[in-house]
């Protein structure tokens, strides 16, 4: 897989866990919206929610350092490329840290 295809996959596992942790935040909200109803469908839903979002964020990091590793991999890759890469990563391992 290639260093691009791999950022790639990055940057989607990052949309899914966001997506994640958007679902689980509205369904604590409706939760609490609807406790006079009684119904707990959703808060029960939340903490498997917020657990395969940590799993996912494992991942992700794991993902993140392979890139790093491999920013300086491929054929004849310049410094301009190296550096432009070593930023990539860096604003993703941001934005992961920003869901955490």
């Amino acid at each position: 897989m290639s260093w691009a295809s791999q950022y790639d996959a990055s940057k989607a596992l990052i949309e899914e866990i966001t997506s994640l942790i958007t679902e689980r935040n509205t369904l604590l909200n409706n939760a609490h919206a609807s406790m006079s109803s009684g119904s707990s469908n959703d808060a029960s839903a939340a903490p498997r929610l917020a657990a395969s979002a940590r799993r996912k964020l494992a991942t992700l990091a794991s993902k993140l350092d392979i890139l790093d590793r491999t920013a300086a991999t491929g054929p004849e890759v310049m410094e301009r490329e190296i550096a432009r890469r070593t930023e990539l990563v860096a604003m993703l391992r941001t934005r992961r840290e920003q869901l955490t």
